[in-house]
């Protein structure tokens, strides 16, 4: 079974926390960036989404002041999944108790097979979480 830790998302500030997911060794978000960085296409849209991950830090549960199209509740109602959306780029994120965990990252033409990565990550993170093996740091 997978091993789980939270780390603080130190770019994202406000009263709502973010965290990046990390799966053993493996930092998703982490990985997206630098692949991003590496292709130096979408650097502003990078940007852009860390941008909406602080408005949505510092409104707290005030979601009416961050337009619906940035950041969303994803289908099917009733689950706890957002995406946060650029016009290429999407963050993936669960809210949990500590507050927003970044599960995974894509590009919009990828979106379909980058949902179902996310939700697999998902629901090893929650399987983790019942059996208590996941972790924060500081």
């Amino acid at each position: 079974m997978s091993k789980f830790v939270l780390e603080p998302f130190n770019d994202v500030i406000g009263k709502t926390k973010f965290y990046k997911i990390i799966e053993d060794t493996v930092c998703y978000w982490n990985l997206f960036a630098q692949r991003i960085e590496k292709e130096s296409t979408w650097e502003i849209q990078i940007d852009k989404l860390r941008s909406i991950m602080n408005e949505v830090s510092q409104y707290g549960n005030d979601k009416s002041k961050i337009p619906g199209k940035k950041f969303k509740k994803l289908d099917p109602p009733g689950t706890d999944e957002f995406e946060v959306r650029t016009d290429d780029l999407r963050a993936y994120c669960i809210l949990d108790k500590n507050g927003y965990i970044i599960l995974y990252a894509g590009k919009n033409k990828e979106q379909d097979q980058d949902l179902n990565t996310f939700r697999g990550i998902k629901k090893r993170y929650l399987s983790a979480k019942e059996n208590d093996i996941t972790r924060k740091t500081t």
